[in-house]
C-alpha cells in the first residue's frame, strides 16, 4: 500500500510539472501569435516574493494572542485657539 502511494504521489509530481511547462509554452505561443499580429504580448511581471512555503510560520497560539490596540480621543490633542458665536436665521 505505500508503495502504491509513493508511486502515485511521483506520478501526480510528474504531471503537475508537465502541465506547468505546456502552460508556459501555450503562452508563449500565444504571445508570438499576438506579436506576428502586430499585437503585444502578456507583459512579463516578475514577483517581489519567491513562491512556496517558508519556514517562518508563526503557531496558532501566537496568531490568537491579542495585540493592545487602543484608539485615543482626538478631542485631547486639540487646542482652542479662539471662540466665536455665529446667529442663525430664524426665517
Amino acid at each position: 500500500m505505500r508503495q502504491t502511494v509513493e508511486i502515485l504521489l511521483n506520478l501526480i509530481e510528474q504531471l503537475h510539472t508537465e502541465v506547468k511547462e505546456l502552460r508556459e509554452e501555450n503562452q508563449r505561443l500565444r504571445d508570438e501569435n499576438n506579436r506576428l499580429k502586430g499585437e503585444q504580448g502578456q507583459p512579463d511581471i516578475k514577483a517581489k516574493k519567491p513562491r512556496g512555503f517558508s519556514n517562518n510560520h508563526s503557531s496558532e497560539e501566537e496568531r490568537k494572542t491579542l495585540k493592545n490596540h487602543s484608539k485615543g480621543s482626538k478631542n485631547a490633542h486639540l487646542k482652542i485657539d479662539r471662540e466665536e458665536i455665529l446667529e442663525y436665521p430664524l426665517e
